[in-house]
């Protein structure tokens, strides 16, 4: 009955292993991967580490909107320090962004493009028309307000794998965390959009999945908000525990990496949030509520919610206690590549940078001296910032 219900989701999925024998490749390659080093970390070589098989590419750190929960815009977000805003014009040409994928064809890693706002990029569908021609599984994260019917169609017919759509709640709810005129409204109408352009053309892709962040603000509306997922036609729901911190580990954190590295960092002040107002409890009988009732779409619960013995309540209150055994294999397998070319091992405080993609080749960057010691340090110790980071459930035991 599971499968019968949620046929449509997994016949895309099938669609998306089938359709071409190199998705198929990435997908088992990744879940190897990360079994192995699971299984015996302390076998890793350190200076020797195959080439990642998660690539994040933010091609912009521009966004239309100013949601106040974003560690980027929000309040306290990083980009509106005066400091950091001369950043944001420094973006990799077309013909840069060609060039780098064709070089990380041979070795298959998933692509996640993201921003900023990654539909502010004219050149967005070239580009990953570009990326899928060359064999690579690529996604996409959105806001939606941009996604027009022919941007939607350029996207459709970019053989894009997965869409993920950010919605925060119901209307109200939204447009008051959004901060940006009728978000909602442009949100649900730019789903419709490419919900429409991917029925006309008959595409099983990409796959479409709304994703909503958990916050004091909609936490009683996510029953809600999987309605509306319903009602739009999405593939997938996904909850997402917020990322955040306190001023305290932030501090304590910029200090860690001046310590460790000499470099004075910003990213994780952006996080710093106040999740107080969280109730436990609401959480879990809204959670209840969804996992009972029967969807069209398939239900995500990102890592741990759905883990037997999650504590809400802690995860919320206590941002002291580490999730998980408190190990980051992030380093081993991922890396994030920033809107002017700079390399990060990791994605939420991409401060240390181990290269640059317009200097030097991705290949030589991934096993330098920058990304080894960034692999040592993390392997013994993590700053306290990184007690409530997603890095820690992706890989997670």
């Amino acid at each position: 009955m599971l499968f019968k219900m949620k046929s449509s989701y997994y016949r895309r999925i099938l669609s998306l292993i089938l359709l071409r024998r190199e998705n198929a490749i990435t997908i088992y390659r990744l879940l190897r991967r990360v079994k192995r080093i699971k299984h015996d970390f302390s076998k890793v070589d350190d200076s020797n580490v195959p080439l990642p098989m998660i690539i994040t590419v933010r091609l912009t750190n521009r966004c239309n909107l100013r949601c106040r929960h974003c560690g980027q815009w929000g309040q306290g977000g990083v980009y509106n320090d005066a400091k950091v805003k001369d950043l944001l014009s420094e973006e990799l040409t077309t013909r840069q962004w060609i060039n780098f994928f064709d070089q990380i064809a041979d070795f298959k890693p998933y692509i996640f493009i993201a921003g900023g706002e990654p539909l502010l990029r004219e050149d967005l569908a070239e580009i990953i028309a570009f990326a899928s021609s060359r064999g690579l599984l690529v996604g996409l994260n959105s806001n939606c307000t941009l996604l027009s019917p022919a941007v939607a169609q350029n996207l459709v017919q970019s053989r894009l794998a997965y869409f993920y759509a950010s919605l925060d709640g119901p209307k109200d709810i939204h447009n008051s965390m959004r901060l940006g005129k009728d978000a909602f409204e442009k949100t649900t109408e730019g789903l419709g959009a490419l919900l429409a352009v991917r029925s006309r053309l008959k595409q099983t892709l990409p796959i479409i999945q709304l994703d909503t962040v958990i916050t004091p603000d909609n936490q009683q509306f996510l029953f809600e908000t999987a309605q509306i997922a319903e009602e739009l036609g999405v593939d997938a729901f996904g909850l997402i525990l917020s990322i955040f911190t306190t001023q305290e580990f932030s501090d304590a954190t910029c200090l860690w990496y001046e310590r460790k590295f000499g470099i004075k960092a910003k990213y994780w002040q952006g996080f710093v949030k106040d999740m107080s107002g969280i109730d436990g409890l609401i959480l879990q009988a809204q959670l209840e509520r969804i996992k009972h009732n029967r969807w069209n779409f398939k239900f995500r619960p990102f890592i741990p919610i759905g883990k037997k013995g999650f504590d809400f309540r802690e995860y919320f209150h206590h941002p002291e206690i580490k999730i998980g055994d408190g190990r980051c294999f992030s380093p081993w397998v991922f890396s994030q590549i920033m809107p002017n070319g700079d390399v990060a091992t990791c994605g939420n405080h991409p401060d240390y940078v181990v290269g640059n993609i317009s200097q030097n080749k991705f290949s030589e960057i991934w096993n330098n001296e920058a990304s080894r010691k960034f692999r040592s340090v993390l392997r013994g110790d993590l700053p306290p910032a990184c007690n409530r980071c997603l890095g820690l459930f992706m890989f997670s035991k």
